[in-house]
């Protein structure tokens, strides 16, 4: 029997290759994403900041990614999700990520029951000011990493790596950059891992500290 350290050298693309690969999303699996996502980013500081202290807590949170899946996805157009429905990750093209004005309008309801119709105004200044450092440091046409996260029990498993690295590759064949952000610091070595390097940070009282995070396609020699 080959030791262990022989196995380990396996290409992490040929591991995904042998396990199950992500799949698209569909709409029958919204109801659990919004579930596994929500548990995901239970002790996230921008999200805890978006639904605020007042009740109801865990609905809100619950609330917010039914909009980004239902409303802020493209139709699950670059939406995966891998086996049992335990992670989700959604990709958007650059072109997408500013929303018409009506659209724009149109949810305004939706995230005041998340945030509170009292705290709107400071929600959409806090939108904004992110929404401009992401222009900032990723003019140019790229994949946006709007979301990923793996249910809480199934973390460490290396299923954040299988939802993600698809996409990534996809980057590389087409010579595009992606760009993410984040609000958790333990984050940021998962990120470094494949190729993310950080470009700024959003330090806008009062946000939690966030880091910006931009990865440069890798060239592939045929």
């Amino acid at each position: 029997m080959p030791p262990l350290e022989t196995k380990a050298r396996t290409p992490s693309s040929q591991l995904i290759g042998v396990l199950e690969a992500p799949r698209r999303a569909e709409p029958a699996d919204v109801p659990e994403l919004v579930r596994v996502l929500a548990q995901s980013f239970d002790d996230d500081p921008y999200i805890n900041w978006i639904v605020g202290t007042h009740g109801r807590r865990a609905a809100r949170i619950e609330r917010l990614f039914a909009i980004t899946l239902e409303s802020l996805s493209n139709d699950l157009r670059d939406t995966y999700t891998i086996e049992g429905s335990k992670g989700c990750v959604v990709w958007k093209h650059s072109r997408d990520c500013k929303l018409p004005l009506w659209r724009e309008l149109a949810l305004l309801p939706a995230f005041c029951r998340v945030g509170g119709v009292l705290r709107i105004g400071e929600l959409l200044r806090a939108f904004g000011h992110i929404d401009a450092l992401h222009a900032k440091h990723a003019p140019e046409p790229h994949y946006f990493l709007h979301v990923i996260g793996v249910s809480p029990g199934h973390q460490g498993r290396g299923l954040g790596h299988r939802l993600l690295q698809p996409s990534l590759d996809r980057c590389d064949r087409e010579g595009m950059a992606a760009y993410l952000e984040t609000f958790k610091a333990k984050n940021l070595a998962f990120y470094e891992r494949h190729g993310f390097r950080r470009v700024g940070s959003v330090e806008l009282s009062p946000l939690p500290r966030g880091w910006l995070m931009r990865r440069e396609p890798e060239s592939r020699v045929s």
